[in-house]
């Protein structure tokens, strides 16, 4: 066995699970802000759509932006039974989504902003002021949970994790499908899957009036960037060290340089 390649995977998944923890801290114990808000503001008046009706529910999420992105993962490896292969993609790819949600959840908790469907959420006391800036004292719902919920519009949950889980996959197909110069246009298409379902799920939530436009761009660009990092670090650490992570990673270092993405070697 080799030492230092232990020692590289104890070390990756020991972060993705202090990572997990993390994330488990900020979202069971960072106190949320709430702001003020007014009862004339439009932008806060949308109806009031259940989680249970949503276009996109919870379970949908995880299984498109974590459990189908492992499954492709898991067997693009399984298919040469590279288990070291199939360790650090994936713990690239948990590494994104966590590092994702965790920034998500914090950023979340300190804006405190109220969801476009805030209003219907709080249902205010017929005993208020249009001019007068209310907290959620004035609310009438008796669910809390309901209220706390409506102050964390920014940045987008369902955005961020859909961009960070489709994103890392766009990248690895990219990456795993580069030798197939025959059918360009197959490949083309296989691409195109992932970027569509981000943008659906992130469009979802405008349709469902859960958030602004505004978080649904800052939610994409973050999972985008944390997916874009996770993948590009991972791969090219691994690049360096072994030539069977992939069979179209680079053949021969003194001679060629290797495209992953166009699957073309060019002459040094």
């Amino acid at each position: 066995m080799d030492i230092s390649r232990f020692s590289k995977g104890f070390v990756d998944w020991f972060t993705v699970f202090v990572c997990f923890v993390l994330v488990y801290l900020v979202d069971a114990f960072m106190p949320s802000n709430q702001r003020l808000f007014s009862i004339d503001d439009k932008k806060i008046m949308f109806p009031y759509t259940s989680p249970e009706k949503v276009l996109v529910p919870e379970f949908s999420l995880i299984f498109l932006s974590t459990i189908l992105p492992l499954i492709v993962i898991v067997g693009f490896g399984a298919v040469k039974t590279n288990w070291e292969e199939i360790s650090t993609a994936c713990s690239a790819f948990l590494m994104s989504i966590l590092n994702t949600v965790l920034l998500t959840n914090f950023i979340k908790k300190i804006v405190g902003r109220p969801r476009p469907d805030f209003l219907a959420r709080c249902v205010p006391s017929e005993k208020t002021d249009s001019s007068t800036l209310y907290d959620k004292s004035i609310c009438t719902q008796k669910d809390l949970s309901i209220i706390t919920e409506g102050f964390k519009s920014f940045p987008s949950g369902h955005s961020s994790i859909i961009f960070a889980g489709q994103t890392f996959l766009f990248l690895y197909l990219s990456y795993k499908l580069s030798s197939l110069n025959t059918f360009r246009s197959f490949k083309f298409l296989i691409l195109m899957v992932p970027i569509l379902i981000a943008s659906y799920v992130a469009a979802s939530r405008s349709i469902d009036y859960w958030h602004h436009w505004q978080d649904i761009v800052a939610g994409s660009l973050i999972g985008l960037i944390f997916a874009s990092y996770g993948f590009f670090v991972y791969f090219k650490d691994f690049d360096k060290d072994s030539s069977e992570f992939s069979s179209y990673t680079r053949a021969n270092d003194n001679e060629n340089e290797y495209n992953m993405f166009t699957g073309i070697s060019v002459n040094n």
